[in-house]
């Protein structure tokens, strides 16, 4: 593997996560979900996009996108939260490599599926049930292990 990459949260990838996709070296990447592990991608000199909902979050400087869910009051119930502007990439098709460790995990790998299934796929927190709808569009290339397991995926 490539130089140490140290990482800094609990909630974060994992030093040898961040090591694995580094050495898989992405020519373009889209994450949904920044933090430490977009600053050293970032270091290892990989052109990253990251999209995040969170305001608190580090801003990671070109390619973040910050995108707020919208609250609809229209709809019954009285609140629905319509996570579609963060979900939705009109230019996924230009990413080798997608990282998904932000909100709305099993729309954002069912959206990848359908729009740029050529991809390398990377699933942060596999080991959660919430997405096992959207896995099965998938197959698991390698499980990587870490904190909180990780699974590099190919779209059927």
């Amino acid at each position: 593997m490539g130089k140490r990459i140290r990482s800094v949260s609990n909630w974060t990838l994992s030093p040898e996560q961040v090591a694995y996709i580094c050495d898989k070296q992405p020519e373009i990447m889209l994450e949904w979900g920044s933090g430490d592990s977009t600053k050293a991608f970032k270091r290892a000199g990989i052109n990253i996009t990251s999209i995040e909902h969170n305001e608190a979050m580090p801003n990671t400087g070109d390619g973040f996108r910050l995108v707020l869910p919208q609250i609809r009051t229209h709809y019954k119930p009285e609140m629905f939260i319509d996570w579609s502007d963060y979900i939705e990439v009109p230019d996924i098709f230009r990413y080798d490599t997608v990282l998904i460790d932000g909100e709305c995990r099993g729309e954002c790998l069912a959206y990848t599926a359908y729009h740029n299934p050529d991809a390398t796929v990377y699933l942060h927190d596999t080991q959660r049930n919430l997405y096992r709808w959207a896995l099965s569009m998938y197959e698991v290339v390698n499980v990587i292990p870490g904190r909180w397991e990780m699974q590099e995926l190919k779209a059927r």
